[in-house]
């Protein structure tokens, strides 16, 4: 970017914050004065700014102008050259892969990786806006701030899936447009029964590492939707399948850990994918009639 520093500015100050992993950052930026700056686009990424405070202008030429104020939150596009003028802003910049959420919305979606576009940059609704941005929160805070949870690869691909899935939902695109067409076929569950089990016996026995709808697709040679919707017609989930083998195996570490050790139950509770402890401790109780630290203690 080159940037245009505002008029009468003598000095100018960037503080930037950055958390992230592989396929997706969450940052944080405040620039004083205000200034401005061209870039050719965001080269593929799909990123989305929400303002905290200041103001913001976007031109991208014959497609737009955007102002965002305090409280806006807006999609860049991806491969358009566009201006930008700060004015005194304190943003939240989050950023993903745009190939890897065009995968993310095929399987959920069914719709060509190649078909995934974004058609508008505002958020379809105020409510969707918070969604967007209570999601980020949760992933900045929750998980990639949290040294135990973001060690733990399950979580942050989790945090992945869980931002795609945000995005898909909060802006205009052709995948969402594909999965809430009453024209569109819906997925049909009609799998054998051998290629269910297949599905079935790798959630149970790779709950350890992550597992997501392109992981799914590839064991059962089928759309993500469509193992969805067998199991569903069966009374469960791939969610549901992992939580269990998930709750399973944090059994069996509780049990072998020594806690003199300085093993802790929120250590072994990310380490099997859950982020929140109050809520592992009660299915925890649940499937096992006892607290996890009762079984640490054995």
């Amino acid at each position: 970017m080159t940037l245009l520093p505002g008029r009468g500015a003598t000095q100018f100050s960037c503080h930037h914050e950055s958390v992230g992993a592989e396929g997706f950052a969450v940052s944080r930026m405040r620039t004083l004065p205000a200034f401005g700056g061209t870039t050719p686009g965001m080269n593929g990424l799909l990123a989305v700014v929400s303002v905290r405070a200041g103001h913001v202008t976007w031109d991208f030429g014959r497609r737009s102008v955007v102002d965002a104020g305090a409280g806006s939150t807006n999609l860049l596009p991806p491969f358009e050259e566009y201006t930008v003028v700060n004015e005194r802003t304190d943003i939240d910049v989050i950023a993903l892969d745009g190939p890897e959420v065009d995968a993310h919305a095929a399987h959920a979606c069914g719709i060509s990786p190649a078909d995934v576009q974004f058609t508008g940059l505002d958020p379809i609704s105020a409510p969707l806006a918070r969604y967007w941005n209570a999601t980020v929160a949760h992933v900045r805070d929750d998980v990639l701030n949290n040294p135990v949870t973001a060690a733990s690869p399950i979580l942050v691909d989790n945090a992945f899936g869980l931002l795609a899935t945000a995005l898909l939902s909060t802006f205009p695109n052709t995948a969402l447009a594909a999965a809430t067409d009453p024209a569109v076929r819906s997925p049909r569950g009609q799998m054998p029964e051998a290629r269910l089990r297949e599905v079935v016996d790798y959630l149970d026995t790779h709950a350890h590492r992550p597992i997501g709808p392109a992981t799914i697709a590839a064991i059962a040679d089928a759309p993500a939707r469509e193992v969805v919707e067998a199991l569903r017609r069966r009374g469960t989930s791939p969610a549901r399948r992992l939580r269990w083998a998930r709750l399973l195996g944090a059994h069996r570490d509780l049990h072998a850990a020594d806690p003199q050790t300085g093993t802790t139950v929120s250590t072994i509770a990310a380490r099997w994918g859950f982020t929140h402890l109050a809520r592992f401790r009660t299915a925890y109780a649940a499937a096992f009639d006892e607290q996890p630290e009762d079984t640490l203690r054995r």
